[in-house]
């Protein structure tokens, strides 16, 4: 799963094919469509992995943190692997 920011990236590396463009706020709602996605999905395992968000640094492990906590709340026996990016 693309989170934080799935639809636009500072960097437009081609990873991940997501448009290079200036990026939008933080969707307070991702959590709970990513959690209703994994579970409507029945995934064994999911993956996390953000574009990259070096402007926000503390709030993007925050956004980590309540993906993940959602996600462990709806499908507990879900595991959940998390790529995070480095600066």
């Amino acid at each position: 799963m693309m989170i934080i920011g799935a639809k636009s990236a500072p960097r437009g590396c081609t990873l991940c094919n997501v448009p290079r463009q200036a990026l939008d706020a933080l969707d307070v709602f991702e959590p709970g469509r990513v959690a209703d996605a994994v579970k409507k999905l029945g995934l064994p395992c999911c993956n996390y992995a953000p574009v990259d968000r070096d402007e926000m640094s503390m709030m993007a492990g925050r956004a980590f943190a309540q993906n993940q906590s959602r996600h462990s709340q709806q499908s507990p026996c879900t595991t959940i692997e998390i790529l995070t990016p480095i600066s």
